[in-house]
């Protein structure tokens, strides 16, 4: 589950603990806490804190200093704060904030995994971060303004059938279709007739519940609204007691149907001052130095498009995301123009649609909600603390909040009614910032040379780059022919200026101030070619191109395509070593070709969508030194032994399978391109500072006995962040890794020979 994996990356304060590094007093004041929950754990039922009010309200402040008083632990059902980088425009808690109290759900998901969250993977990682908490002895405080999710993390989940990967995947294909086209209607009309009349009431373009909606049908032969919702049979008990007092029959309710002692809290105030908070917020928002802009700048550069995940479709991004976009597709904005969305857009966005609709719909979603006490977020906060806390040790069934704590759950008077419509936001955060201009200037300037630039692999992978945003500089060099290839990639409408290099002369100013170097240069493979024939040609050409990189850019991160790999990598390090350049963290042999041909061929096999398919591929990138890790591929697939076996041979056989098609007039040329362009991209947003960006690459290792391995490595501002292990291998795997480990060992030894002879 995701809370497993983040608990001891995330929870500091717990290791301190732990480790006896907190205070005495401390340490003696939280050991009373458990003992008195473990005392009474027996008798009565856990107690868990419910705070929840709509955006603005404080409730983030009130759970955090909640926290402090009771030993707390904060479970976050906010919907856009489970996403790293998503912090101002969610209002996500500090990281000081979070390291002095634990938080659960916050920041444990990349936006690109926007499709693997979803309100029943929340329930199980939210009800599983309750169970560790108790049994830790804390309070579990849980907060957040997302009601969905708070609904049925209280009462608890629809029994609906999960989908199997087969209907997963026909339901994927039925749909494909119509979204791309943005058929909404038809693909209503096509759910309707499948047995759910329920779908024509579906917000529109909400994919993901229509789709579900078809899983269910598919699975069950049954419309969600078949199934029993657990909220929906609270209400009807209490409903069938309304003669009796409602407090009495909610508590008594609560006792019988519901897991855990909630006591629940929804924090507002007047709604012409909930609006204020929310204008001063949103203020906020675009003020800070990294603001929701510069967020949604970093969403683009992680190669995510507005609206197209829970992620991107969150308030606020997906409009700087397509604002953004539009400057980078025009070369840039004017500050008139950037100042005109920031008025016209931002401003009525933010103040009009979040003040007086997002805010409205929670006030509305939980004046439904029997079980939430209503306080009034204007009072004092030590007066709101001191209710809470007390109201937590209270062992009486019924809490009853005082006249003067209350909050009004509806507009009484006709002077609030009247101040509400007259009330108008005040932004003054456009004209402070509104000289700012995002452009594509406010992408960093980045030069990539791409060496071998008019050969096979050279000029598709210049055309790729060409269209990458993130390059600002594209220099193609080749021993000839590179300055028509750079005149005519230079014609493309991208950011990117192009020059093309010819020549040893001109080497020099091809690789100065670059960034990103890539080597393909060198004589592909051809029938009846040895690895050795192979070898003999390219090793040279590679030992004199890194010679000139040491020299005129020895801080580039250099991309070895150059065959063979296994050898010409080791080559490059010897020839850096002897030049006093090297640097491990910024050499690597690009093997994302192998993981390419894994993905397709493995999505062939398990009927999945390719797009969504991750498969990592270690050892080396040659023959049976390429290992794909099948039994790590997700979405995870059952495929039958023999079929593993042929999967991993069709990837080893990969560039031979092409050769061979061609019948001698050439080699995997678009496809190493292809490959290429996507692992130059991933070094690029890493040097840009996107966070978790991991690919698989050749690179110096420890993970085995070998000094060079490919694995999955973390990208960042310095090349190689992290090289990761590689997790639980199959018997089969095993056994595949301990047959490479000789021959890449033997090409590594053999690289290593080359560049010392002379």
């Amino acid at each position: 589950m995701i809370i497993s994996s983040s608990c001891v990356r995330t929870f500091c304060p717990r290791v301190l603990r732990t480790a006896g590094l907190l205070p005495f007093t401390l340490r003696r004041r939280r050991l009373t806490t458990a003992c008195s929950v473990s005392a009474t754990k027996n008798k009565e039922k856990e107690k868990v804190i419910v705070e929840s009010g709509p955006t603005g309200s404080g409730k983030t402040l009130l759970a955090l200093e909640l926290a402090k008083r009771l030993n707390g632990e904060i479970i976050s059902t906010d919907s856009v704060q489970v996403y790293r980088g998503l912090d101002i425009g969610s209002a996500k808690p500090s990281p000081a904030e979070r390291q002095e109290v634990p938080h659960h759900l916050v920041g444990i998901l990349h936006p690109s995994e926007g499709v693997l969250f979803c309100w029943t993977v929340f329930f199980e990682d939210a009800r599983q971060a309750i169970r560790s908490i108790l049994d830790s002895g804390w309070v579990p405080i849980v907060t957040g303004g997302t009601g969905l999710y708070l609904r049925w993390l209280t009462y608890g989940k629809p029994d609906v059938p999960k989908a199997s990967l087969e209907i997963a995947s026909e339901v994927y294909s039925d749909l494909e279709d119509l979204q791309k086209n943005d058929d909404w209607d038809a693909a209503v009309e096509l759910v309707v007739k499948a047995g759910d009349p329920r779908a024509q009431l579906l917000a529109a373009n909400d994919w993901y519940r229509l789709r579900r909606s078809l899983e269910i049908i598919k699975s069950s032969g049954s419309p969600p609204s078949a199934f029993q919702v657990p909220y929906d049979s609270f209400r009807k008990q209490c409903d069938a007691n309304d003669a009796r007092p409602s407090t009495d029959v909610v508590e008594e309710v609560k006792s019988k149907e519901l897991d855990y002692d909630f006591i629940c809290f929804f924090l507002s105030s007047k709604r012409v001052d909930l609006y204020k908070s929310i204008d001063y917020r949103c203020e906020d928002m675009l003020s800070v130095n990294d603001d929701i802009l510069s967020e949604a700048n970093w969403l683009l550069d992680s190669g995510l498009l507005p609206n197209s995940n829970s992620a991107t479709r969150a308030i606020g991004y997906r409009q700087a995301m397509e604002y953004l976009l539009m400057c980078r597709q025009q070369g840039g904005s004017s500050p008139r123009e950037f100042y005109n969305f920031l008025s016209e857009i931002l401003e009525k966005f933010f103040f009009d649609f979040v003040c007086r609709n997002l805010a409205k719909r929670q006030l509305t979603w939980f004046l439904n909600e029997r079980i939430y006490n209503w306080l009034d977020a204007s009072k004092p906060l030590e007066t709101v603390l001191d209710f809470i806390y007390d109201a937590y040790h209270d062992n009486t069934e019924n809490l009853v909040v005082p006249e003067s704590l209350r909050m009004k759950k509806e507009l009484t008077s006709h002077r609030e009614v009247a101040e509400l419509k007259a009330y108008r936001p005040k932004n003054r955060s456009v004209h402070r910032v509104a000289r700012r201009s995002y452009s594509s200037a406010s992408v960093p300037e980045r030069k990539v040379a791409v060496l071998g630039a008019a050969g096979g692999i050279g000029q598709p992978l210049a055309l790729l780059m060409k269209l990458n945003p993130l390059v600002s500089h594209l220099s193609l060099y080749d021993i000839a022919g590179t300055p028509g290839v750079a005149a005519d990639v230079s014609h493309i409408n991208t950011r990117s200026e192009v020059k093309g290099y010819a020549g040893e002369e001109q080497l020099a100013q091809a690789l100065e101030g670059a960034d990103v170097v890539i080597i393909p240069a060198g004589v592909p493979r051809k029938p009846g070619m040895t690895r050795d024939d192979l070898f003999n040609i390219n090793a040279g050409i590679v030992k004199g191109l890194t010679t000139a990189i040491a020299k005129y850019c020895p801080n580039a991160l250099i991309n070895m395509i150059s065959n063979p790999v296994n050898s010409t990598v080791p080559i490059a390090a010897e020839v850096l070593k002897k030049a006093g350049k090297y640097d491990e963290k910024r050499l690597f042999g690009v093997t994302t070709l192998d993981v390419v041909r894994a993905k397709t061929f493995y999505a062939g096999k398990a009927n999945v969508n390719v797009a969504e398919v991750n498969v990592p591929v270690v050892g080396g990138h040659a023959g049976i030194t390429i290992l794909p890790l099948f039994s790590q591929a997700t979405p995870a697939a059952n495929l039958p032994h023999d079929v593993i076996v042929a999967l991993t041979k069709r990837t080893q056989d990969g560039g031979t399978e092409v050769v061979e098609a061609k019948a001698g007039k050439g080699s995997a040329t678009l496809s190493m391109a292809y490959a290429g362009a996507i692992f130059a991209d991933a070094c690029l947003k890493g040097l840009n500072g996107v966070p978790d960006v991991v690919e698989c690459s050749y690179v110096q290792s420890s993970i085995t006995e070998l000094p060079f391995f490919a694995s999955k490595v973390r990208l960042g501002k310095n090349g190689v962040e992290e090289v990761l292990g590689l997790g639980n291998l199959s018997d089969f795997e095993q056994e595949g890794l301990q047959k490479l480990i000789p021959e890449l060992k033997s090409s590594i030894e053999k690289g290593i020979q080359f560049a010392n002879q002379s």
